[in-house]
């Protein structure tokens, strides 16, 4: 939302934030993911995991993702 309107809309979260630590200190099942090519293998561990699992992936806030799925 930097990109459209010059401030964070919704949330202002902190960068980098591990909040794959949050959940692990409250038994949860998690994971980091800091490479592109890791989302996917990610969440397939996710899906497989059978019970709630957080995928943190840390991206750079002054990078403004694509709003449309076309092609995807």
């Amino acid at each position: 939302m930097r990109a459209l309107y010059g401030y964070d809309v919704a949330a202002d979260l902190q960068p980098r934030c591990r909040y794959d630590e949050v959940v692990r200190a409250l038994g949860g099942a998690c994971e980091l993911v800091t490479k592109a090519a890791d989302i996917g293998p990610g969440l397939r561990r996710a899906f497989a995991a059978g019970v709630p699992y957080l995928v943190n992936v840390l991206t750079d806030p002054e990078i403004a993702y694509p709003r449309s799925t076309t092609g995807v």
